[in-house]
């Protein structure tokens, strides 16, 4: 089965330091743990979700968090997992993608840009709820409506 999880050892990168220049430039080398891949599982048999085949699969998941420095964690996670979901065939849409940083450039209340994500959610045959989606208000709401409106769920 593929885990869609990024990998402990170079938490997603594909490649870890391994050393510094003289410069402190980053020596770089291939990841052990996943084969550069970035993900664990990658190369297994049978994926844990199924393949797309075109179909639209909306990501959801945390953006808020105590930090930058966690927020930034979030985005990049939703960003491999959306990258992971369109190379099993899927079109995935990342709310966190789309509209990540609004919240500093725009003096919008975040319920207009929920409101606007459950449209897109609305069109896709499919949600992948990214761990820590419980601790997200939007998340659950998103949750929510792919409940109601009968949509395929999936969870990390």
């Amino acid at each position: 089965m593929v885990e869609i999880k990024g990998c402990p050892v170079c938490w997603g990168k594909g490649a870890i330091c391994v050393g510094l220049t003289k410069d402190l430039e980053p020596i770089l080398k291939p990841c052990p743990g996943c084969n550069s891949t970035g993900w664990l599982g990658y190369k297994t048999e049978k994926p844990k979700i199924p393949m797309g085949e075109g179909r639209l699969i909306y990501v959801a998941g945390p953006y808020r968090a105590e930090t930058e420095g966690k927020k930034q964690d979030n985005v990049r996670h939703a960003t491999r997992v959306a990258v992971r979901l369109w190379e099993l065939g899927w079109y995935a849409f990342s709310p966190i993608n789309n509209t990540a940083y609004f919240d500093v450039y725009s003096t919008l209340p975040r319920e207009v840009f929920l409101k606007g994500d459950l449209k897109f959610l609305e069109c896709c045959q499919a949600i992948f709820m990214l761990r820590g989606w419980g601790s997200s208000e939007g998340a659950k709401a998103e949750f929510d409506l792919a409940r109601k409106l009968g949509k395929e769920i999936y969870f990390e």
